[in-house]
């Protein structure tokens, strides 16, 4: 008993074809009898060129001693790339906020296909839901159950700890009247100065000591 073999929708066409070739060489005789080549090209649909690179093929896997390979391999297809999506501190502010109040502002739990369609109105994002996916991951977030059996996206333990120590010490600064301050930090090169420049206030003199690339000055600013 014969197993029935499937073929794919390409073998099937080509078989088509040389039906219809055989059946026209039946009614109307064999042209170029010797050339197989020719005849080949005629009943398959094809080049002769194509004809001669897939008996190359075939002749190059039957000199190999590697019998596992396959006589003939298809061309690969081609991978698709991933987007990938960057945020930056202020989108991930954004990012997080949304998350926050997803649930207050719209009257549903977030999911990633609806956080996605927020935040390309809200910042543009041109990545892909498995994306989002990774940088929620990335940040801190997972999927955890609530009571109705649902999911929700929340941050992670260790991250809300962080978060909880940080509100803890700010609340005890404030308690004892402690200045908060907010630094940020930015670097003040040689290549930087210039003949003339603004300076805040009379009195106060700007930069003008030639720093090596090596120094730099931390610039706070308060709120």
């Amino acid at each position: 008993m014969s197993i029935k073999k499937h073929l794919r929708s390409q073998a099937k066409e080509i078989t088509a074809k040389v039906y219809r070739r055989m059946k026209y060489e039946a009614e109307n005789g064999v042209e170029k009898l010797s050339d197989a080549r020719w005849r080949t090209a005629q009943a398959v649909g094809v080049s002769e060129s194509t004809i001669t690179r897939i008996l190359k093929e075939e002749k190059q896997a039957s000199t190999s001693n590697d019998t596992s390979q396959k006589i003939f391999r298809s061309p690969s297809k081609p991978k698709r790339k991933r987007t990938k999506s960057n945020l930056d501190d202020f989108d991930m502010g954004i990012l997080r906020r949304t998350i926050a109040t997803f649930h207050t502002e719209f009257n549903e739990l977030p999911t990633l296909r609806k956080l996605k369609q927020v935040l390309t109105e809200r910042i543009g994002f041109n990545g892909c839901i498995e994306t989002l996916r990774i940088i929620l991951k990335e940040s801190g977030y997972e999927w955890s159950k609530i009571d109705d059996n649902r999911k929700a996206l929340v941050e992670k333990h260790d991250i809300q700890m962080l978060r909880f120590q940080y509100l803890r010490q700010l609340k005890k600064y404030r308690d004892v009247g402690r200045y908060i301050v907010y630094t940020d930090e930015s670097y003040v090169h040689t290549t930087h100065l210039q003949n003339m420049c603004w300076k805040p206030v009379k009195g106060v003199s700007a930069v003008q000591k030639k720093l090596s690339k090596d120094e730099s000055e931390s610039m706070e600013m308060s709120e």
